[in-house]
């Protein structure tokens, strides 16, 4: 299994990706109205608690929210559709039929895959997800912190 070998893959491909289109390392973008301060990357949106306000660290055009690969491994419903199947059969829980809902969920998952889980994910990325796969009234849970420290 692909993963056993190599636990950070999506990590991985992410930042290899983001290297591949420059080198991240240019002036900041001037601030868009709304835009929070803690965001380098301009695509940040503002969360709900303090802990959440975490961004990817890169500039615009190199946002893991903005790669073709975070579309592909994050955001395809095929690729969504296999690793709901995959949590289905190992562990036995029930897929939802609701795919605005159980679409974010398996993309945080894919995000955070081989890195452990309940790990944050950056403002731009959770947003992009929500995006995709908007909740019917526009309601989002949040961060929850693991039980195990």
């Amino acid at each position: 299994m692909v993963i056993m070998r190599n636990p950070s893959l999506v990590s991985e491909v992410l930042e290899e990706s983001s290297r591949a289109q420059g080198d991240g390392h240019h002036s900041p973008p001037a601030r868009v109205q709304g835009q929070p301060d803690w965001c380098t990357c301009s695509e940040c949106r503002e969360m709900l608690t303090h802990l959440e306000r975490v961004c990817c660290g890169k500039n615009e055009q190199n946002c893991f929210s903005r790669l073709r690969d975070f579309d592909i491994v994050v955001l395809d419903e095929l690729i969504l559709h296999v690793a709901r199947a995959y949590i289905q059969e190992i562990f036995a829980i029930q897929d939802d039929d609701d795919y605005n809902r159980a679409n974010p969920y398996a993309g945080y998952r894919q995000y955070t895959l081989g890195v452990g889980h309940r790990r944050l994910i950056p403002s731009c990325c959770v947003w992009k997800i929500r995006d995709k796969y908007p909740t019917a009234f526009g309601q989002y849970r949040g961060y929850v912190p693991g039980r195990v420290g």
